[in-house]
């Protein structure tokens, strides 16, 4: 009887051989030795897999209305509002849920002062949300008032004093000392050029930036650079520092390499490294990255 040799059992043979040669090998070079001892317990793990380390997409979940903005607030609960839910839209009330997660049911704590659709929103120290601007009648027209959220008891309180402008579309971060800075937003006619600073330390009320007036986009990206200055990645291309100390001041840091992302996303991914993405008109899939802990911060193309 004759014996058929297949040339693809040839080829496992060779495969395996070359497998078991090439693990003595990096065996011998990777040992702390230099020698193809391999009986030390610093085994290799296996590569992980789990939900728990590439994440996993839940099931489709209902929310009783569209979830602009949003926040995970100390209690592991999430605060959701958009806007007055009319149309056309108008000021006067902010529809508003406590979403539980893991229940999965939400509270309505809607605000009927003011509609807090298109505000900006930082979170202050002791985990309360401050909310400034939003909406007033029409697109373009902000409003001067800010609330603060307590989650203790899904309240609204409107602070003691309203900002020195109506701001439609601004942002909002914490800085250094608690205190939060607000910049941007529109006003009719103009005039929210000069960012405010709520004076967290001082008992509350505004503080304006009087030596930092500048005209930027709105939803300015902001970020508590290392330095304790807002950093501010874009939509421009050319990226700032401001001071808030003071009267404020403005310094240039690095221009982008991908022009103005306007609709874009920016993240600080680790301490003082920021990723800005996306945007643009006509829209872009590129991406860059500024790492401020440098000597002369720089951006740079990433992948798309």
């Amino acid at each position: 009887m004759r014996t058929t040799h297949f040339p693809s059992a040839r080829i496992i043979k060779v495969v395996a051989f070359i497998s078991c040669l090439f693990f003595l090998i990096c065996g011998g070079l990777l040992t702390p030795s230099g020698s193809a001892d391999v009986s030390n317990n610093s085994a290799t793990p296996a590569m992980q897999s789990g939900p728990e380390v590439v994440g996993q997409w839940s099931s489709v979940i209902t929310l009783p209305i569209v979830a602009i903005h949003m926040h995970m607030l100390p209690n592991g609960k999430v605060l959701i509002w958009q806007d007055d839910n009319r149309s056309p839209r108008v000021g006067g009330l902010t529809v508003a849920y406590v979403w539980d997660v893991g229940a999965g049911t939400t509270t309505q704590v809607n605000n009927t002062s003011v509609n807090e659709f298109c505000s900006g929103h930082a979170f202050l120290p002791d985990g309360r949300l401050l909310v400034a601007g939003g909406h007033d009648t029409q697109d373009g027209d902000g409003i001067p008032d800010a609330f603060i959220f307590n989650s203790t008891n899904n309240s609204w309180t409107q602070t003691n004093l309203p900002m020195s402008v109506g701001r439609w579309y601004p942002s909002a971060v914490m800085v250094g000392n608690g205190e939060i800075a607000v910049l941007s937003g529109a006003e009719l006619g103009g005039g929210a050029n000069t960012p405010e600073v709520w004076q967290t330390n001082s008992g509350g009320g505004w503080r304006s930036l009087t030596n930092a007036t500048l005209g930027l986009p709105l939803y300015p990206m902001m970020h508590l650079a290392p330095n304790g200055k807002v950093f501010i990645s874009g939509p421009d291309s050319t990226t700032r520092y401001l001071d808030t100390s003071g009267t404020g001041a403005w310094t240039t840091v690095a221009t982008r390499v991908g022009g103005n992302r306007e609709y874009g996303s920016s993240v600080m991914y680790d301490v003082g490294k920021v990723v800005i993405m996306g945007g643009g008109d006509p829209v872009v899939n590129t991406a860059e990255k500024i790492d401020l802990n440098a000597g002369s911060p720089a951006w740079s193309s990433v992948g798309n």
